[in-house]
């Protein structure tokens, strides 16, 4: 009897990224799961009597935002790639900004930068209409900005 060869798993965690590639089901579940953080983060930090009021008035807004800043922010990391590609030697190669510390140079720009769009846009356009006083607008604003940014961009791709 032959022994058998032993059975190896690769790519067992699917990278989240690749769901913006290929149509699956999952996307409905990730759309989900956006919109319940979004809801839980603007339920937090609005006040008690208005948590009703402010979520009913801003939700959609704040969910689309979410991902129009992520969306700019990915672009901002796909630029910070090549930028970082065209001024590392060609001995280190595209490896080493996919890997720990190489990505975080290529992610944190998108990230920022999505933060920050994040903070102004929602504050300009998802609680205009809220009737919200400014100091109201400034915290859901930043908690939003510093809670749904999209910090998994900063998990290296390998290694």
């Amino acid at each position: 009897m032959k022994p058998s060869k032993p059975v190896r798993l690769y790519n067992v965690l699917f990278p989240i990224w690749a769901f913006w590639l290929w149509p699956s089901p999952l996307w409905l579940i990730l759309l989900a799961g956006n919109f319940a953080i979004d809801s839980l983060v603007v339920c937090l930090a609005a006040g008690k009597g208005r948590r009703a009021r402010v979520w009913k008035g801003s939700i959609l807004r704040v969910w689309l935002l979410g991902y129009a800043c992520d969306l700019v922010g990915a672009m901002v990391c796909l630029f910070s790639l090549f930028a970082a590609d065209a001024l590392i030697p060609a001995q280190a190669g595209m490896a080493s900004l996919i890997l720990f510390p190489g990505n975080v140079l290529v992610a944190l720009p998108g990230v920022l930068v999505a933060g920050v769009l994040l903070y102004f846009c929602n504050r300009w356009w998802s609680f205009r209409r809220c009737g919200l006083d400014a100091a109201e607008i400034h915290r859901l604003s930043l908690a939003l900005a510093l809670f749904t940014a999209p910090w998994t961009m900063l998990i290296p791709i390998y290694g």
